[in-house]
């Protein structure tokens, strides 16, 4: 079982290609940020989470275009903690993954 089974292959690369965009913003505000050294030197957790994010954006992307099955899926996500999360997750609602 590749993509959710109530997710037509169109509507999962029109939401990742939203994520990608959204993904791309970030960058660019996270870039603008970063360039002033004050904001830097006083925010630099702030523009850790905000590059988090981004990360969590493009892996969830990944997963929506992926064919592989879901587990597979999970296992090529780069993020161990977001992983785990949506192993727990899936595993709570329907056992196996």
């Amino acid at each position: 079982m590749g993509r959710a089974t109530n997710m037509s292959p169109a509507f999962a690369k029109a939401v990742a290609g939203e994520l990608v965009r959204l993904n791309g913003s970030l960058d660019r505000l996270l870039v603008a940020l970063a360039g002033d050294p004050e904001v830097l030197r006083r925010h630099m957790t702030d523009l850790q989470a905000i590059d988090d994010m981004s990360q969590v954006q493009c892996a969830l992307a990944d997963l929506l275009l992926s064919d592989e099955p879901m587990g597979a899926g999970i296992d090529a996500v780069p993020l161990e903690a977001m992983a785990a999360r949506l192993r727990d997750g899936i595993q709570a609602t329907h056992g196996e993954i």
